[in-house]
């Protein structure tokens, strides 16, 4: 487990399957504009919606 930072990722949300939705876990799925991602895994993470502009609290699946 590490604690350092991982830096950022950003895309477009894209429609899913709705797997997350229908066990009642909305989830947001990427289309990656590039770079690395990091290692397989769940991290702790801050999302920032443009049009909002808040960062609130996420956990990431990767």
């Amino acid at each position: 487990m590490s604690a350092k930072p991982l830096g950022s990722i950003s895309g477009t949300v894209v429609p899913g399957d709705g797997r997350g939705r229908a066990l009642g876990f909305p989830t947001a799925n990427l289309c990656g504009e590039g770079g690395e991602l990091p290692d397989d895994g769940i991290y702790a993470a801050w999302v920032v919606i443009d049009d909002r502009g808040e960062r609130m609290p996420a956990s990431v699946s990767v």
